[in-house]
């Protein structure tokens, strides 16, 4: 399921408990890293049509919707509480909110395949013991497989986009 409905079907669980949720710190933190998350995206293919090397912009996206450590285990004690059946509606947010990172994260891995494989090709080209025809070839294989990655990448931030445009809407709703 894409991460995006997931998201919509969340913002509707906790509607009716919205004025408990009045001042919760961990949707900000969640539209935080979704946000990092386009950015970092964003600057590799913006990096990648600039003639970039994808070995360089592997680091930043293989991490791109990665949950904060502190995050993470406020999400972790929120499923215990969950498990427990004694949850308050910011336990259901927070564990909704992980279920939707983990859409975006599961998302997020072919992309970072394809880039990984470009930036082998890359390693690859750079062999001495290759000739000139050789690293051509490779460098046409790479600049190729980029190119899916970036029609990969086009579906994963139009998701993560609208999980972020429904997150800062229902955040932005006057509480009743």
């Amino acid at each position: 399921m894409p991460a995006a409905p997931a998201m919509s079907s969340l913002l509707d669980t906790v509607a009716t408990e919205r004025h408990r949720l009045r001042g919760e710190e961990v949707s900000a933190r969640f539209l935080g890293t979704v946000s990092s998350g386009i950015a970092a995206w964003e600057a590799a293919v913006t990096a990648f049509d600039a003639g970039g090397e994808a070995a360089q912009a592997l680091p930043a996206v293989a991490e791109a919707f990665a949950m904060a450590d502190d995050t993470a285990a406020v999400a972790r004690a929120a499923e215990d509480v969950i498990r427990m059946g004694v949850a308050k509606p910011l336990d259901v947010l927070v564990v909704g909110l992980a279920q939707v990172n983990r859409e975006l994260v599961r998302e997020n891995r072919r992309p970072v395949a394809m880039v990984r494989k470009a930036a082998a090709m890359e390693r690859r080209a750079t062999s001495r013991w290759r000739g000139a025809e050789g690293r051509k070839g490779l460098l046409v294989n790479r600049d190729l497989q980029l190119e899916e990655a970036r029609l990969a990448v086009r579906d994963v931030l139009s998701d993560a986009r609208e999980v972020a445009a429904l997150l800062r809407r229902w955040r932005s709703q006057p509480v009743p």
